[in-house]
C-alpha cells in the first residue's frame, strides 16, 4: 500500500510539473527527447542537410555576391599576383583578374573555395564530434582547404600562360574532381581522428 502511495504521489507532482509549464516549453521537451532517442547517422544527415539548405539560400542572395563574394575574390587575385611578383613575374591585379604578359586569369565564382569551405564547416558541425575538435577541424581544416584553392589559383595562372590548350582540363576536368575529393579527404581524416581521440578518452576513463 506504501509503495502505490509513493508512485502516485510520483504521479501527481509530475502531472503537476507539467501542468506547469508552458505548451511551447513541452513542446520543447518532447521535440528533445525525440532528438535524442534517434541515431547518430539520422541526427548528422538532418543537420547537414538543414544547415546546407540554409546556406545556400544565403549563397544565392545579392548581399553575399555583392559584399562577400567579391571581396574575397579580388583578396585572392591580389594575393596570387603578390606571390607571382615575388618569382619574378610581371603581374597586373585589376579588381579579380590577374594579367600578364601571354597569360591572364579572373577568378570567377567557383574559383573561390567558399562553397567546398563552408560544406566542410557543416560536416563538421554536424558530426558527433567534441566540441574542442569541432573547433580545431573548422580552423586547420578551412586553412587547408583554402590554401590548396591558393594553389589552385595560381597553377591555373601558369596553365594559361605555358598551356593554354590544356587550361580547360586542369579547370574543369582535373582541379574541380581533384578539389572535391580533397576536401572530403580532409573532412574524413577530421572525423576518424576526432571518433579515435573520444574512444581514447572514454577508455581512460572507463579504466580510472
Amino acid at each position: 500500500m506504501a509503495k502505490k502511495k509513493n508512485l502516485k504521489s510520483k504521479q501527481n507532482k509530475s502531472k503537476g510539473k507539467s501542468k506547469g509549464k508552458s505548451p511551447v516549453s513541452l513542446w520543447m521537451a518532447s521535440l528533445k527527447n525525440w532528438w535524442a532517442s534517434k541515431a547518430p547517422v539520422f541526427k548528422f544527415s538532418m543537420s547537414f542537410f538543414g544547415m546546407m539548405t540554409l546556406f545556400y539560400v544565403f549563397w544565392f542572395t545579392p548581399f553575399f555576391k555583392n559584399f562577400i563574394l567579391a571581396p574575397w575574390n579580388q583578396l585572392n587575385a591580389w594575393a596570387a599576383g603578390m606571390v607571382l611578383k615575388l618569382v619574378g613575374f610581371d603581374i597586373g591585379v585589376s579588381g579579380q583578374t590577374l594579367t600578364g604578359e601571354g597569360g591572364g586569369l579572373s577568378i570567377q565564382q567557383g574559383c573561390d573555395a567558399l562553397e567546398p569551405t563552408a560544406l566542410f564547416i557543416i560536416g563538421v558541425i554536424a558530426a558527433p564530434a567534441p566540441l574542442k575538435a569541432k573547433l580545431s577541424g573548422i580552423l586547420y581544416g578551412s586553412l587547408a582547404i583554402l590554401g590548396i584553392n591558393f594553389f589552385r589559383v595560381l597553377t591555373l595562372f601558369l596553365t594559361e600562360k605555358y598551356w593554354p590548350a590544356g587550361f580547360e582540363f586542369m579547370h574543369v576536368e582535373f582541379w574541380q574532381v581533384a578539389f572535391i575529393l580533397l576536401a572530403i579527404c580532409i573532412w574524413a581524416y577530421w572525423l576518424s581522428r576526432s571518433v579515435n581521440s573520444k574512444n581514447d578518452e572514454t577508455s581512460s576513463e572507463a579504466s580510472a
